[in-house]
């Protein structure tokens, strides 16, 4: 995928932000683009991920599922955004389903290929787990909010300094 196309479309989403343009040619020889069409399903909870995804255009949504209350919408992918963190974490079993909610053009990248450049490559081994730290984090903050809105009234109520 190292063709100019390719590589302005790397240059231009947000995650990949200021990475040098070797960074975005390394990162292009490792990668796809794939198209999901509407209800086509990226990633099935439970199952082993290779491939971590950029969104292009389109929007994917990140469910989660339990036995007791069935599957719930968590947050929605957009342009720009990652989803698949756990195979880049070397954790081999996906989190969540993800699905496509409208035709949507995405960058797949080879997470054991990316794990190998950031062992070769520090400077951009430490990029690029910032900016996973900071979609990790994001996700976090919102699941948090997810949970008040859910569970807060069953919460005990917090008795300390109202400042």
């Amino acid at each position: 995928m190292t063709d100019s196309i390719a590589l302005k479309s790397l240059h231009d989403i947000a995650f990949f932000g200021d990475l040098s343009d070797a960074h975005i040619a390394k990162l292009a020889d490792i990668s796809r683009e794939v198209e999901f069409a509407r209800g086509d399903t990226v990633y099935r909870e439970g199952h082993v991920g290779s491939d971590i995804f950029v969104v292009v255009s389109g929007a994917l949504s990140v469910v989660i599922c339990t036995a007791s209350a069935g599957c719930r919408h968590i947050s929605t992918a957009g342009p720009g955004e990652l989803v698949g963190w756990s195979p880049v974490l070397r954790r081999p079993l996906v989190t969540a389903r993800v699905q496509a909610l409208e035709p949507t053009k995405t960058i797949a990248i080879d997470a054991q290929r990316l794990n190998r450049f950031c062992e070769e490559d520090a400077e951009f081994g430490y990029q690029l787990m910032r900016r996973i730290a900071e979609v990790l984090a994001d996700r976090l903050s919102g699941t948090r909010l997810q949970l008040m809105d859910a569970c807060g009234q069953h919460l005990p109520k917090y008795v300390g300094d109202t400042d």
